[in-house]
């Protein structure tokens, strides 16, 4: 368990994890030879040698002190080493996440990272390293208990030291069906608490449109699940620790048994086998400490394997030796037979696409739901990588340049706005935190920010709330804008940036895209072919391959899928109503 975590764990806490290894082995150790020394101090006090018992005590007090303090050290280092390894397995799990392509994350997953990156950072590094004590206490204590035994009844010390394997195998066999029911337990967990999420963020859904309560029912059902799960493990539990306790009481009883046979055979050396009683039952202390805390042990074992897989999933690599950017406003785009397929699909994403964008252009890529467009653009700014082929900016393979160079080259505008819990200021700012008064005035300006900050309390500093809920849609995609335009990056990409937007904000949109046209390179995924209006270049998908290309004129008297497509737009310009609707007078405007 602690050797697949230190695998993949940094080097500073990995020292920190060996180094509370070896102070709990010490600790153990003491301890071991503090409770060994009962042995003949017993047989001294007992047999009423006074000279012998003095030298026992005091090697015993030294024993026993040098324990204690062993453990106040153990536990104090331990304690500081459960903070620092807590942030760094929580900074290590983030790091990681930002590498991850975006299609790896489902609800499930979403959950699963929700319980390692608090209740699992906390299984793998406190209830690991402050237990390590007690792990090396019920393995290393016993061992020298047996040792001092046999200097005293090889026979007892054979039965001690054959009791050590039995009960790890008697340990491993009540636990075993422990380990299988604790996997099933989690993946209730992590399916309850991906329903509790579903539920609480699809409540505009469902009060509106579930009238049979299937988000009632399926929230429900997971927990039912979760609760039978649970009830199953305890009674597991209940029968493991039962187990396990009966069979040390029978390794105590059989040490006793054979100490009082030995009694029955000498009766003359009764200090001695009195002491060795007492020696019996210190031992099954420590062993019955490991007990004690084997569920919590076997739980971060569990955690320990999930936050392994999870670190060592596919990332999106960075290169080796990154490849630097040509320098300009603008960057050319070229898509390279690109292929995408997925696992759990048989038929391709996309499938040999290849077209080319020159920089200071403006390419808008159409087609049905499902033809592969948002797939299209992920590739670009390296959210996922293509199965094969390539994408290329600036004459350079995306794989090619490291992802902080990257995403500072490239702006994303994508239709759900997803604003973090700060101040406007702080969400326009995010890639330029050293940016001046000016330069947001300017770009509150491009994006209509400015008459929103105008009109909210508080303006720049105004809190957007979780998930920018306390602005409109409108609002947050101007957020959005002004994001991207103080990025300036050399490309920019709009993935139906429009379509949720009031006529208002989508005009302030189509103006912003208008200004960059030249200055930086744009690619724009649209329904609504009125907003592509000023593309430069076409590239309609159909089931995931490019079935036509070209610029917009020539696309549409080319009597294709884009001319049938701008055909079977209604337009509404000319509409006039005949028949007039009059509404009742309350003391309002007639």
């Amino acid at each position: 368990m602690i050797g697949q975590l230190l695998a993949v764990l940094d080097r500073d806490t990995v020292r920190g994890y060996r180094a509370q290894i070896r102070r709990s082995v010490a600790y153990a150790v003491l301890e071991g030879l503090a409770v060994g020394l009962t042995l003949p101090t017993l047989a001294a006090i007992i047999g009423g040698d006074s000279e012998a018992s003095t030298r026992w005590l005091i090697l015993l007090a030294l024993a026993t002190a040098l324990a204690l303090a062993a453990h106040a050290w153990t536990v104090q280092k331990g304690t500081r080493a459960t903070f620092d390894a807590m942030a760094a397995v929580q900074v290590l799990e983030i790091e990681h996440l930002r590498t991850l392509p975006l299609d790896w994350f489902t609800p499930s997953r979403n959950a699963e990272v929700l319980t390692l990156l608090w209740p699992g950072a906390i299984s793998t590094t406190r209830n690991i390293l402050l237990n390590l004590a007690a792990l090396a206490r019920g393995i290393v204590t016993p061992v020298i208990v047996v040792v001092f035994a046999a200097l005293v009844s090889p026979t007892a010390a054979v039965v001690m030291g054959m009791s050590i394997p039995l009960l790890y195998l008697v340990h491993r066999v009540t636990t075993r069906h422990l380990e299988a029911a604790e996997h099933v337990d989690h993946a209730a967990n992590t399916e309850a608490t991906a329903r509790i999420i579903e539920y609480a963020e699809s409540q505009t859904t469902l009060r509106s449109a579930d009238r049979n309560n299937l988000g009632m029912a399926l929230l429900t059902s997971a927990l039912d699940d979760l609760d039978k799960t649970a009830r199953r493990g305890v009674r597991s539990e209940i029968a493991a620790r039962t187990g396990f306790g009966t069979a040390v009481n029978i390794a105590v009883a059989a040490i006793v048994l054979v100490v009082g046979i030995r009694l029955l055979d000498n009766p003359t050396d009764i200090a001695t086998l009195i002491a060795l009683s007492t020696l019996a039952l210190r031992f099954a202390e420590p062993v019955m400490t490991v007990a004690a805390v084997a569920r919590m042990l076997r739980t971060s074992s569990a955690t320990v394997t999930r936050t392994v897989d999870f670190l060592t999933t596919p990332s999106l690599s960075e290169p080796v030796e990154p490849q630097t950017l040509p320098e300009g406003e603008a960057l050319s785009i070229q898509i390279d037979d690109v292929d995408v397929r997925y696992d759990s699909i048989s038929e391709p994403a996309l499938s040999a696409v290849n077209f080319d964008v020159p920089l200071g252009s403006t390419v808008a890529i159409v087609g049905a739901s499902g033809a592969g467009k948002s797939t299209l653009l992920r590739l670009i700014p390296r959210f996922a990588d293509p199965t094969t082929g390539a994408v290329r900016i600036g004459g350079v393979d995306v794989r090619d340049i490291s992802s902080a160079d990257l995403h500072t080259r490239i702006g994303v505008i994508m239709p759900e706005v997803v604003l973090l819990d700060r101040t406007i200021r702080d969400n326009v700012t995010a890639n330029r935190p050293d940016a001046n008064q000016d330069e947001l005035d300017r770009v509150a300006t491009l994006s209509g920010l400015d008459e929103v900050i105008a009109r909210i309390p508080g303006g720049w500093n105004a809190q957007v709330g979780p998930r920018g809920t306390n602005l409109s849609g409108g609002e947050r995609q101007r957020v959005q804008i002004a994001r991207v335009a103080l990025q300036n990056p050399s490309i920019v990409i709009l993935d139906e940036a429009t379509a949720a937007l009031d006529p208002l904000s989508e005009r302030i949109v189509q103006k912003w895209v208008s200004n960059l046209h030249g200055r930086c390179t744009v690619v724009i995924v649209a329904h609504r072919l009125h907003t592509i209006a000023t593309a430069d270049y076409v590239v309609v998908l159909e089931g995931g391959e490019v079935i036509e290309s070209g610029t917009p004129a020539d696309l549409a008297e080319a009597g294709g899928q884009f001319h049938r497509m701008i055909n079977t737009r209604t337009d509404t310009s000319q509409w006039r109503s005949t028949t007039q609707v009059r509404l009742p007078h309350k003391g309002g405007v007639r």
